[in-house]
């Protein structure tokens, strides 16, 4: 992991502890914060003498700079304890800003990268994905983040392709339409898009009862879903 490919390098030396540098039992969760400031009083904390710092920054305008490996403890969360073990992301702007559309998108990339590298299994606002203001006095990250959104999307886009088969099998066993079918459609269309799994599901529903061949049922999902 360590380094992000969609994230421009901006690092800092602001990182890693007396005992240790890297986190003690490998990445376990994402600690989310508000910057509660813009790209130039961020940086400036980051160059500064404050110890502060934060593996990644992500803008207004959807850009995301990487300031630390995610290998290292950064210092954002207040204590040894809740730095170790997480990866922190600063979303630039304040209290009562909505994220933009850029930046939650850029987010939700960032955010499945961590979560597929370090292998975190299904996103948790209980386990591995959490606020500053879980950890110390704060109220950072000031209601900021759509969690629900954020969660039913993230957790839309972890699917893999165990799950995804489960549910078209479930589909076509509630419309009364047998195995083999299902087995010449998964192997004409070998990948699904995960982000349109629903839409996927009311097609092939849709399709087979139009009484469609399988060829034609395939083309239709690849269309609708690439």
């Amino acid at each position: 992991m360590a380094r992000y490919q969609g994230s421009i390098w901006r690092p800092t030396e602001k990182y890693g502890y007396t005992s240790t540098d890297t986190h003690t039992k490998g990445v376990t969760r994402v600690i989310i914060h508000s910057a509660e400031g813009y790209r130039t009083a961020m940086f400036g904390v980051l160059d500064g003498p404050r110890q502060a710092s934060w593996h990644f920054s992500v803008m207004r305008n959807g850009e995301v700079y990487q300031h630390i490996s995610t290998g290292l403890i950064a210092w954002t969360a207040s204590s040894f304890e809740a730095n170790d073990g997480s990866i922190q992301i600063e979303e630039e702007g304040k209290a009562g800003e909505a994220l933009t559309n850029p930046q939650y998108t850029s987010t939700i990339a960032l955010l499945l990268w961590i979560f597929k590298g370090y292998d975190l299994g299904t996103p948790s606002r209980e386990t591995n994905l959490r606020e500053h203001n879980e950890f110390t006095n704060t109220s950072c990250p000031s209601g900021r983040v759509p969690w629900q959104r954020l969660m039913t999307e993230l957790k839309e886009a972890d699917m893999d392709a165990e799950e995804t088969q489960r549910m078209i099998d479930a589909t076509f066993e509630k419309h009364n339409l047998s195995k083999w079918r299902l087995q010449q459609i998964a192997d004409l269309l070998p990948e699904l898009n995960q982000n349109s799994i629903n839409t996927v599901i009311r097609l092939i529903k849709e399709y087979s009862s139009e009484g469609r061949t399988l060829a034609e049922i395939a083309d239709g999902l690849k269309v609708t879903t690439n």
